[in-house]
């Protein structure tokens, strides 16, 4: 992948509505830390598990975000496009990663270390409140998925 520029980051990040009350100092040190990454088709972003604590936004392609039910299949729960945030319940809630998130087609996200994004960001609670709002409710989506699985599977035990 052709190395992208800060100013390319910047833009990326200033469509992003997400940080759409950013002033541009705070667009460009956010694209300072920010880091691109290219995933091909099929390729995993993070394992459920995994410690996380980093945030994704995708700038381009779709990612899906799946788990597996106590009955070992894959449920996917959601698809995600560009703009869209992943990795926040493992940063907001401080647990490891509850899904796998693989690329869907080729795909480009935005890369935001933890620790680093929260200091860009520890300014705007809004954004925070924001990214805490979006991890529980994704968190509860994903425990209540999994319930319904289990309970669907409870119904087929003779």
């Amino acid at each position: 992948m052709p190395s992208v520029t800060l100013s390319e980051k910047r833009n990326l990040l200033a469509k992003i509505e997400l940080f759409s009350d950013f002033s541009a100092e705070q667009l460009e040190a956010l694209a300072r830390v920010a880091r691109t990454k290219a995933l091909a088709r099929r390729a995993e972003l993070f394992h459920k598990g995994d410690d996380g604590g980093e945030v994704y936004v995708v700038a381009s392609g779709k990612l899906k975000a799946l788990t597996t039910s106590a009955g070992g299949d894959d449920v996917v729960f959601t698809i995600l496009g560009p703009g869209e945030v992943v990795g926040e319940i493992s940063l907001v809630l401080r647990r490891p990663a509850t899904a796998t998130v693989t690329a869907t087609h080729a795909t480009t996200v935005m890369h935001l270390p933890g620790d680093k994004f929260l200091d860009v960001v520890r300014d705007h609670t809004d954004l925070l409140a924001e990214l805490y709002e979006l991890a529980v409710a994704r968190d509860t989506e994903t425990m209540s998925i999994l319930a319904a699985e289990a309970e669907s599977a409870d119904g087929l035990l003779l």
